[in-house]
Parts: structure tokens; sequence; C-alpha cells
């Protein structure tokens, strides 16, 4: 009787230990994800900056967030803004998770704003305590 109570607790500590370097490696990756959205985050910004340096404008009304990526991806001024950021994926612009970019429109002087809707794929609008990334998470 005690030798199986000892079996039995031993198989629960291993299972709690096996289950606990499931999750650590699970969260490792997210981190990652959401480090690489950051990064991507921040060169679209850049991307925009550089566009408005050239063009003095955000001429980007009525188009969807994927619309605007890809045509900062396009030849303007002698070359792409961004050169391999999408590496791999051919010229369609998404997250580490596999979605679209989200944006909230600007308007001829103001940048629009690019996110993403993280790890649970829910668009929450970049709202704090959401799990959006944005460039300044």
């Amino acid at each position: 009787m005690r030798r199986s109570r000892i079996l039995i607790l031993g198989s629960i500590c291993a299972v709690g230990v096996v289950a606990a370097f499931t999750l650590a490696r699970l969260s490792w990756h997210e981190r990652k994800r959401i480090e690489q959205a950051e990064a991507e985050l921040a060169m679209i910004e850049n991307g925009l900056k550089s566009f408005y340096d050239e063009f003095g404008t955000f001429s980007f009304e009525s188009m969807s967030a994927t619309e605007v990526l890809k045509f900062l991806c396009t030849r303007f001024s002698g070359g792409p803004i961004f050169v391999e950021l999408w590496q791999g994926q051919g010229t369609q612009p998404i997250d580490p998770w596999g979605r679209a970019y989200c944006m909230i429109p600007g308007d001829f002087q103001t940048a629009p704003f690019f996110y993403s809707a993280g790890p649970n794929g829910i668009d929450e609008g970049a709202r704090s305590g959401s799990d959006d990334v944005t460039k300044h998470k």
C-alpha cells in the first residue's frame, strides 16, 4: 500500500516536471515571436517615415493594412523599403503567427498605426492590457 502511494506520487511529480518544461518552452517561443513582431513593426514605422520624407504625405486612404505594406515593399525612389523583411513568404506581409498585420488608419499627415493581433489572434485594437503587439510593448 505504501509502495503504491510512493509510485503514484512519483508519477505525479514526473508529469508535473514534464509539463513545466513544456510550458517554459512554449513561453520561450512566444517571447521570440513577440520580439520578432516588435522588430518588424519598428521596420514598418521606419518605412513609413522614409515614405513621408520622400513624398511629404501619407496617401494611403482606403487601403488595407496588407495593401499599404505591399505598396511599401514595391520600388519607389530606387528600391523597396523592406528588403527581405518577409523572406520566404513571398511578398505577403504577415506577422510571426502567420496572420496579416492590423492597422489603425491615419490621414495625409498622420501615419497609420500598425500592430499585430498577437498570440491569441484577436484584433483588440492595440488597447492597453490586450495581447496585441505594438512596437512599444
